[in-house]
């Protein structure tokens, strides 16, 4: 996107802060989203309704599950969701069974996607400021970000590469 528009950015939503989605984005829904077959996407969100993901992690839980973590492998286990009920998992969860984001393929079509993923960024960043030398273990064609040319490498830091950016929170 830098490369149209230099100033674009993504804020991140601090769901571990709030117990909901950020007023001016409640009925932000964008219309005229479709999927890879043509078939419109109709943006839908029940926060609070998934009995498994009532409220959103909170700041206490992400200390305490995720960032207590010295090791990579577990750190991005607990942080992503592969272990049940990971923070990143439960946020997509915590809209709903059965919703745009509850929808792997769909997910993209609400701008919630798009916070909640820059937060969930900023928390690897933050992570990643205590452990630097903790990287996933990954090599050849594993370590390429397929579909795109570039390598795992190129993204391990926000600071490098072709469009640099930072937070403005540097805490949880």
């Amino acid at each position: 996107m830098r490369r149209f528009e230099p100033t674009f950015f993504v804020p991140y939503w601090r769901w571990m802060d709030q117990s909901g989605i950020p007023d001016w984005m409640t009925s932000f829904k964008p219309k005229g989203v479709t999927d890879a077959n043509g078939k419109p996407i109709v943006v839908t969100r029940r926060p609070g309704t998934n009995p498994q993901a009532p409220t959103l992690p909170t700041s206490h839980t992400i200390r305490t599950t995720v960032m207590n973590h010295t090791v990579y492998t577990p750190f991005t286990l607990a942080l992503e969701g592969a272990q049940p009920f990971g923070a990143h998992n439960l946020v997509h969860d915590w809209f709903g069974r059965n919703t745009t984001m509850w929808n792997v393929p769909k997910s993209p079509a609400d701008p919630m996607f798009w916070m909640h993923h820059a937060e969930i960024d900023r928390i690897w960043w933050l992570w990643k400021q205590s452990h630097p030398t903790q990287n996933p273990h990954v090599s050849g064609a594993d370590a390429v970000l397929d579909p795109w040319p570039e390598h795992v490498s190129d993204v391990l830091s926000i600071a490098a590469g072709s469009h640099p950016y930072s937070y403005d929170r540097t805490q949880l």
